[in-house]
């Protein structure tokens, strides 16, 4: 199937097709950052007596696990793409420790950068977690669903989804439409302007690592290591903070390593990534507008 035999129907069929899965993943991903407050409130009886923190956490791995894994595995298939071998390619461990310092370094500058916008207004980030509350076994089990959720669930769904199915959708009108257009749609999966900047840069980079291997299990580990340094540096005590500064030294230290060594970059297709029609086509489907509408809801509770 190539771009030039379809018709601007059979694209908006094409993006609507892992646009509607994709509204089911943001709208359980707004939950979990909003729902715990709005169930005890108006719903405790689905907690059925039980620390809610505890089924709460619980409850939405599974919950987020299904509704990545199945509609968008279902949605890949509707799109002819082979998802069996795109997630077994590994990576090396000095490229892994490079890759994942890279992206905390774009975390890093991105979401200091974004942290000005406090200057102008509140916000903040919208996830909720239960670090350093461990008085029950019900408390241990949230922190450990938490973690787990952090570190294990949500790199792997976010690089299905974003990296696996949604990227090579749009791959087909240009390898680097593809690259961009699912990178920006990375960051309306965000709660807020903070974590939304620099998510779109982070799936940029992310999409070339995944053009690079032809796999979505380097940018999974990358993802995973990221997450698992910003969760430690939550929870380590502060006679370890000097630690945690030389940690993140060491990684600006790589970073800058890693852009002057490279001795080529990534070829831009700045044809597909210029041509107004087809990101006019991707805005304006339905299932599209109802994700960054979505976004902007987001946007709004975070400053509110």
């Amino acid at each position: 199937m190539s771009q030039s035999v379809l018709t601007v129907r059979q694209v908006r069929q094409r993006i609507n097709t892992f646009g509607k899965a994709l509204i089911l993943y943001v709208i359980i991903l707004t939950i979990f950052r909003h729902g715990l407050s709005l169930f005890e409130k108006y719903l405790p009886q689905v907690f059925f007596n039980q620390t809610p923190e505890m089924v709460f956490y619980v409850g939405m791995n599974i919950l987020i696990l299904i509704l990545s894994f199945f509609p968008f595995n279902y949605a890949g298939k509707k799109l002819d793409l082979d998802l069996s071998k795109y997630y077994k390619k590994g990576i090396s461990t000095g490229n892994l420790f490079i890759y994942s310092c890279v992206s905390l370094g774009i975390y890093f500058i991105f979401t200091s950068f974004m942290t000005l916008f406090s200057i102008f207004f509140s916000t903040g980030f919208s996830e909720v977690n239960f670090l350093g509350n461990y008085r029950s076994v019900d408390y241990i089990i949230a922190n450990i669903a938490y973690f787990i959720y952090v570190v294990i669930v949500k790199p792997f769904c976010d690089e299905y989804v974003f990296r696996g199915v949604i990227q090579r959708s749009l791959g087909i009108f240009g390898r680097y439409f593809g690259v961009i257009s699912s990178a920006l749609l990375y960051a309306f999966a965000q709660g807020n302007l903070i974590e939304a900047i620099p998510a779109f840069f982070i799936g940029w980079f992310l999409s070339l690592i995944t053009i690079k291997y032809h796999s979505i299990k380097p940018t999974i580990m990358i993802q995973s290591l990221t997450s698992l340094f910003l969760y430690l540096i939550k929870v380590v005590p502060d006679s370890f903070l000097l630690l945690v500064q030389i940690a993140i030294f060491v990684i600006y230290v790589v970073v800058t390593l890693f852009i002057f060594s490279k001795h080529r970059s990534f070829a831009s297709d700045i044809t597909s990534v210029l041509n107004g029609k087809l990101w006019k086509i991707l805005m304006t489907s339905y299932s599209i507008i109802i994700v960054y509408l979505i976004f902007f809801i987001n946007v709004i509770i975070s400053i509110a």
